[in-house]
This record gives structure tokens, C-alpha cells and sequence, in this order.
């Protein structure tokens, strides 16, 4: 087992055998200046893609506003959504040729928070 690299986090964690990808990020709280100390939040974000993999549509839900781009395994945007709530949001994916493709999903400041796969059968 090799040491965690904090700059290079493992993209997921293996917890009983099924990979478990960390949907949150840390954010910085406010810095009390008078004993120049600074705190971390924790802030949750809960995004869940299913079915995976699929022949027509994926159901997308998350519990904070993100966007979403959809991008092929070569890296190339396939599609984008803008930033709102996606509460069971359902995405056609019928006029998608079969492949493996990634929903990269982006928080309200525009940073990265999950990158999932998708398998189009």
C-alpha cells in the first residue's frame, strides 16, 4: 500500500470492495485573524448517476445547484447544462453512439466536483 499523496488525492476510495467516489471538496471557512488560526468546512455534496450502464437514459440527482458537460473518452465536449438543481434529471443518451463517455459535474463557483463514468450500451 503506498502513503496518500495530500496534493494528489485518489480520485476514489475502495470501501468493502466497491469503489466509492468522495462527493464533496473541502472549502476554507472564515480566518479569525486574532489568533491567526483557520479552519476547514466540509461541505456534502450528493450527486448520483443511474442506471450504469444504460441503453437509453440516465437519471442524474444532485443536492447542490452544479452544471454538467458530457465529454467523450478523447476528452472532446459532447454536450453542456447549466448550473441548476438536477433533481432526478433524466438525460437521454438514445442518440449517443455506444461507448464510455464522462459527466464531469462543476459546483456553482465553476470547480471541478465529480467526473463519473458512463457506459452507453
Amino acid at each position: 500500500m503506498f502513503p496518500l499523496d495530500p496534493l494528489n488525492p485518489p480520485r476514489h476510495v475502495v470501501i468493502d470492495g466497491l469503489p466509492t467516489y468522495p462527493p464533496y471538496r473541502m472549502q476554507p471557512a472564515e480566518t479569525d485573524c486574532e489568533t491567526m488560526t483557520e479552519e476547514a468546512t466540509l461541505t456534502m455534496y450528493k450527486t448520483e448517476i443511474y442506471p450504469n450502464p444504460t441503453r437509453d437514459y440516465v437519471h442524474i440527482s444532485s443536492s447542490a445547484r452544479v452544471s454538467f458537460t458530457i465529454t467523450d473518452v478523447a476528452g472532446r465536449r459532447i454536450q453542456s447544462f447549466p448550473l441548476r438543481y438536477y433533481d432526478d434529471y433524466s438525460l437521454s443518451l438514445t442518440h449517443y453512439a455506444k461507448g464510455v463517455y464522462f459527466i464531469n459535474f462543476f459546483d456553482a463557483d465553476g470547480l471541478p466536483h465529480l467526473s463519473e463514468k458512463v457506459i452507453k450500451l
